[in-house]
């Protein structure tokens, strides 16, 4: 994982499984340590874990609509944060 400052703690050998998440924004991808990058990506994947836990948080599965709009809504998810990363940081 990430710590405060953005560089990666590989923590102890019992570490917990990365969430979907923080799986598909790709949490321990920061080349840099850049902090708002980190910052970015733990932001990201929370909203991705939330939207995801809507596919089965109900006594019944997500209709094909709901899971059409949680893939839909997790992708914008991922684009939105692979763009604020170009932002933070974009050189020229």
């Amino acid at each position: 994982m990430i710590d405060e400052a953005g560089a990666i703690d590989p923590g102890p050998e019992t570490q917990r499984p990365p969430t979907i998440g923080e799986q598909i924004v790709g949490i321990d991808f920061n080349p840099g340590g850049d902090p708002s990058v980190s910052k970015i990506k733990q932001l990201a994947a929370q909203m991705v874990d939330i939207v995801e836990s809507e596919r089965e948080s109900r006594a019944f599965p997500a209709s094909t609509l709901k899971q059409k709009l949680i893939d839909a809504a997790v992708f914008a998810i991922l684009q939105a944060q692979m763009m604020a990363v170009k932002v933070v940081t974009f050189k020229y």
